[in-house]
């Protein structure tokens, strides 16, 4: 299987640093670089004082903080889903229902996502970006379940593995719905620990039994692969 391309540490990371681009290079941020790059420049290179260039930019730092938070919180959704467009591109994924199915999800990460981070609940956001690496894969092999079908003789057997991977596309989207739901119990229980405990078994657990069809999935499919070889 391949390993979830979004994990907490990994799309934290990428959110702190797309923020940051964000926030200086359109709007008041970008107004503000270019204010401090011409105020401390000419202070420095004008009038000879490095000292009150550096105090200059202490003085901005708060300003810069400020909008860096700012556009962190209206900016967000935005941002998450470019990086989820990014580290999981679906473009590949002919099927338009399976492809509206994709979208689907991705919504709904996003928004487990946003709400994941702002909670600090790793676990939770790293089950999502697991299940949402399932389903692009599962997808991708419908696709290929598809093509195949049409090159030999194994029709039936070919369709009926694509319609499995079909079904757990659907499922993943459901699950993806469930832990919405669960991380909306979470918040506004915060200090519930046998609840947090016993939600992230059943997280895992879901998480094991999907791994676990996506394995006898591709075996299968790999078990079919060779014996078409060994025919031609």
């Amino acid at each position: 299987m391949t390993p979830p391309a979004l994990t907490h540490r990994r799309l934290a990371s990428e959110l702190q640093r797309a923020t940051l681009r964000h926030a200086f290079s359109r709007g008041p941020g970008a107004q503000l670089l270019l204010l401090w790059i011409m105020s401390a420049g000419a202070v420095w290179v004008v009038f000879q004082a490095p000292l009150l260039a550096l105090a200059l930019t202490a003085a901005l730092v708060p300003a810069a903080v400020a909008l860096a938070r700012a556009a962190n919180t209206e900016a967000r959704s935005d941002l998450l889903w470019k990086i989820v467009e990014r580290e999981l591109p679906s473009q590949d994924v002919r099927e338009p229902a399976l492809r509206d199915a994709l979208g689907r999800s991705r919504m709904l990460f996003v928004e487990i996502a946003g709400r994941a981070l702002a909670g600090r609940l790793e676990h939770v956001l790293d089950t999502a970006g697991s299940m949402l690496q399932l389903q692009l894969d599962a997808a991708r092999r419908v696709d290929e379940h598809v093509r195949l079908s049409t090159l030999v003789r194994s029709k039936n057997t070919l369709r009926e593995l694509a319609d499995e991977e079909s079904r757990l596309v659907t499922e993943i989207g459901a699950h993806l719905e469930a832990l919405l739901v669960q991380l909306a119990q979470l918040e506004a229980l915060p200090g519930d620990v046998v609840s947090r405990e016993r939600d992230a078994d059943e997280r895992a657990e879901t998480l094991h039994c999907l791994q676990a069809r996506v394995e006898a999935q591709q075996q299968t499919a790999a078990e079919l692969r060779r014996s078409m070889r060994l025919r031609a």
